[in-house]
């Protein structure tokens, strides 16, 4: 699967959050990459994980991932992640 659109938790030390994740494989040569946005129930959780700058993404079926938190902007719910290691969907 290139993607993945839907629910998904991410846990950073002791504190998880619900969120609703976008995440897609990217393809250059043989090298694949995945980054996407986690959106958060609001500004204040997403500023929390972005003090983290890594944590672990979980999808519905078990699997996981380690993020990395790259961006933010002001007033917005959602935070850019690009991902470490194999895709987790």
């Amino acid at each position: 699967m290139d993607s993945y659109t839907g629910p998904a938790t991410v846990t950073a030390s002791t504190t998880t959050y619900d969120v609703h994740a976008e995440l897609r494989t990217y393809h250059t040569g043989a090298v694949r990459s995945w980054a996407g946005s986690l959106r958060f129930d609001n500004e204040s959780d997403a500023w929390v994980m972005l003090t983290a700058r890594q944590a672990v993404l979980a999808l519905p079926d078990g699997s996981t991932g380690t993020v990395i938190f790259t961006g933010h902007s002001v007033g917005s719910t959602a935070v850019r992640v690009t991902g470490s290691g194999p895709a987790p969907y």
